[in-house]
């Protein structure tokens, strides 16, 4: 490195410093002015699905003002999603307040950060019932922040895989289950604001592939599957939405904040953030084997790549959906191939669900009777209306 660059970069990261520090003291300051001013609305604990392994559980959420967000129809017409998509993305957040957390018999407190989010992290031990794949977190806002609203309190849920689990999934959520076209920015973004939970179309026969792989091998259902997407925190009640009315098997959806961190311009990149979260899971559950699933759109390939090289032994195979007619990409995904194949981890470009399914079946992660079940749930699948069908109704 140049001794100009290193000045360069010193410089840069002084500057981000400075400008991270100025938002949390505005955004602190603001969210006061309107405390003062009676202009905060009721607030809310929103949690999001949380993991653990037995001996560890941890739980994202974030408090917020409450947008009264309904759950969305079918029938609701594309403004109304607009508006719900413009209420997400400017929820008011609420920073510095306390939250009471209990789990498995244990208690802790904890403090939103300068953007409303907060962390819970407990160990547990015997009082935990390892039989139940689900538990349940209970959150308590200690700290008033709007006069008069009363108790604000939640129930977060947690996955902890039990004893039976064969191996686990971890899938990419864009382009790999539902259609977003990740990679044209202005057709990604009139999709996200447009439609909802009902009109958004995922691939065909994802849903029944995602339970067979749930499944596993003799139906016993306990394999965790774990949904990793570089969307904003903003849209979780969609996905989970998403997931539920289209029968796609419950799992923790992990997402990303967006905007300044104290040594860097921006929140960290959509591969970086993939591999972090990644990476934690293969640390969390050390004696798992992973079936990793994604598209060829954007990076998936190139982390799941890394993924192998750090943890051998730990990647049963890797499915990317192949949603690009570019040579060059897919000339690029061919040498990817090769080099996770030298790790002995077969990468596979599956041109649809179907075809995933198949070398699941062939490798035993899924019973080969629930092929048929996923040929059915593609046909099913296909007959629903596209994005833009719905749009122009």
């Amino acid at each position: 490195m140049s001794k100009f660059t290193a000045l360069r970069q010193r410089a840069m990261s002084g500057f981000t410093s400075r400008a991270w520090r100025m938002e949390m003291r505005l955004d602190r300051a603001r969210f006061r002015l309107r405390q003062r001013l009676d202009l905060v609305r009721p607030v809310r604990i929103a949690p999001y699905r949380g993991h653990g392994n037995g001996e560890q559980v941890f739980l994202r959420g974030r408090v917020i003002e409450d947008r009264k967000v309904r759950r969305a129809l079918e029938s609701d017409s594309r403004w109304q999603n607009l508006s719900a998509a413009y209420k997400r993305i400017f929820s008011g957040k609420v920073p510095g307040v306390r939250i009471s957390a209990g789990f498995a018999g244990g208690r802790q407190e904890v403090v939103t950060d300068e953007e409303g989010y907060f962390e819970c992290s407990f160990t547990c031990g015997a009082s935990l019932c390892r039989e139940d794949l689900w538990h349940s977190m209970s959150l308590r806002l200690l700290d008033p922040v709007v006069p008069g609203q009363g108790p604000v309190t939640a129930d977060g849920e947690v996955l902890v895989p039990g004893p039976r689990c064969q191996f686990g999934v971890i899938s990419d959520i864009d382009d790999t289950i539902v259609r977003t076209n990740a990679t044209q920015l202005l057709r990604m973004i009139r999709l996200t604001l447009f439609n909802n939970a009902h009109t958004r179309v995922p691939f065909e026969g994802v849903a029944a592939f995602y339970r067979a792989l749930q499944q596993g091998r003799g139906g016993h259902g306990e394999n965790p599957i774990f949904y990793l997407s570089s969307s904003p925190w903003n849209f979780y009640d969609l996905l989970e939405h998403f997931m539920e009315v289209h029968d796609i098997p419950a799992g923790p959806i992990i997402l990303r904040d967006f905007g300044l961190e104290e040594d860097r311009l921006f929140r960290s990149s959509h591969r970086a953030h993939k591999l972090t979260e990644i990476e934690s899971l293969m640390r969390m559950y050390e004696r798992l084997p992973f079936i990793l699933i994604g598209d060829s759109g954007q990076h998936d390939a190139e982390i799941y790549r890394d993924v192998v090289g750090h943890f051998p032994g730990r990647v049963l195979a890797i499915y990317i959906r192949d949603v690009t007619a570019s040579a060059t990409r897919r000339a690029a995904l061919e040498r990817l191939a090769r080099d996770v194949a030298r790790a002995g981890v077969e990468m596979l470009r599956a041109p649809d669900t179907e075809a995933a399914a198949q070398h699941a079946a062939g490798r035993g992660f899924i019973d080969a009777d629930e092929l048929g079940t996923v040929r059915t749930g593609a046909r099913a699948d296909a007959q629903a209306p596209t994005e833009l069908e719905q749009l122009m109704r």
